[in-house]
């Protein structure tokens, strides 16, 4: 398969011209890059130095969100902690205190009942033969 060439003896022509009469489409990337004084890739180093930016714009959202993380790990960890102690003080008053046992175990603040309702629906397909 051969691909329409860019001016030269080639009828065909599959590229644009911009506004400063600069081709481009396709076909036109040889013609760019040997056009004018600089002989570079599309890879050009404003293109390294925008890459550049984005890593380091990443670095900093990516370690940003590492602190974030640390500080909910550590608030986790404290709130653990408080719900242990303030269990094992609750066990401490039920031992000490029977009507305060008494009231724990009956008491629907403490152990909410949680109804589920099975929710199984069958359905039949219908038979094939």
């Amino acid at each position: 398969m051969m691909l329409p060439t860019l001016g030269g003896s080639g009828s065909t022509q599959c590229t644009h011209i911009d506004d400063q009469g600069n081709p481009y489409g396709l076909g036109s990337l040889v013609e760019t890059l040997h056009k004018g004084k600089r002989k570079e890739s599309y890879a050009s180093s404003s293109s390294t130095v925008t890459v550049v930016e984005l890593q380091e714009q990443l670095r900093r959202k990516i370690s940003d969100q590492d602190a974030e993380n640390a500080r909910r790990d550590e608030e986790h960890r404290k709130s653990q902690a408080r719900i242990a102690s303030l269990e094992k003080l609750i066990l401490f008053m039920k031992d000490k205190d029977p009507d305060l046992a008494a009231f724990m175990s009956t008491s629907p603040l403490l152990e909410p009942e949680v109804i589920i309702q099975p929710t199984t629906t069958t359905t039949t397909l219908p038979a094939t033969t």
